[in-house]
């Protein structure tokens, strides 16, 4: 169990850098996370900047089938207590049950027409935000009949919300570098210093600890043979010599700690 979750968290956030069109990497999330924390539909809004009439975009949903929930949300969001919490200036990851108790929370608008007809019972909400400003909110729902997230649940999600954070802050047409969860730039600014090819890099971001030489092969194109040579070279430059070492390595630059998969 540990093994296959640590190679999807690493898989997610592989997508988060490595796919170019944005949508495409938000609607890949999506589908990835579910996953890692089993949910029933999944939704990104992204942040519109202030003075538009609303400041939140229709949503990328996953599945598609469940965009009536963020639809009725949309109209009810004046009614939203949690709305409070966007004029923090920090990352923001927090269960709708930590706000509400049960009996309040099932008499509110938002539970009647967004929860209730999609028979849904629970919510996570991750605030990505920047320097006072709000990037976007990633949502994450489940069904009455599964349990709410679990304490270790959210500290995967608070780890994945530091990559997202990065990413939008990127598209926002921000500097990389003068973000604090700057994670992309470092990783290729370490690149750069030593010197790694373009197919080293690529290589190098796609070690997890369970995909093979094999493996790598079929999904480049390359001889197995061809893929040793390059790991060989990619020890060689960093200084490593061990594929979980450069794996540690990889996580520490992506994370700026290291990594640790908090799952029994």
């Amino acid at each position: 169990m540990i093994s296959n979750k640590f190679f999807i968290y690493d898989n997610i956030v592989y997508l988060i850098y490595t796919i170019a069109d944005f949508n495409e990497m938000k609607e890949s999330f999506l589908k990835e996370i579910q996953n890692l924390i089993p949910c029933q539909f999944g939704s990104i809004f992204m942040h519109v900047p202030p003075g538009q009439e609303d400041s939140l975009t229709m949503p990328i949903c996953y599945p598609k089938e469940f965009s009536g929930v963020e639809e009725e949300y949309l109209k009810l969001r004046d009614k939203d207590k949690s709305i409070w919490l966007l004029n923090s200036s920090d990352l923001k990851v927090f269960r709708v049950t930590d706000l509400y108790k049960d009996s309040e929370r099932h008499k509110s608008p938002i539970y009647l027409k967004c929860f209730q007809p999609f028979h849904l019972e629970y919510a996570v909400y991750i605030y990505l935000f920047y320097e006072n400003k709000h990037l976007g909110t990633v949502s994450l729902y489940r069904r009455e009949d599964m349990a709410d997230f679990s304490e270790k649940e959210m500290i995967i999600l608070r780890r994945l919300a530091k990559h997202l954070v990065a990413r939008f802050h990127a598209h926002d047409n921000l500097r990389p570098q003068q973000t604090p969860q700057s994670s992309s730039s470092r990783l290729y600014h370490f690149a750069e210093e030593v010197n790694l090819t373009e197919r080293e890099l690529q290589l190098f971001l796609s070690l997890t600890p369970y995909i093979s030489n094999k493996e790598l092969a079929k999904k480049y194109y390359l001889s197995e043979h061809t893929i040793k040579k390059h790991l060989q070279n990619i020890y060689r430059k960093t200084h490593t010599h061990s594929r979980l070492a450069l794996i540690n390595l990889k996580n520490k630059l992506l994370l700026g700690e290291d990594f640790f998969f908090p799952l029994n």
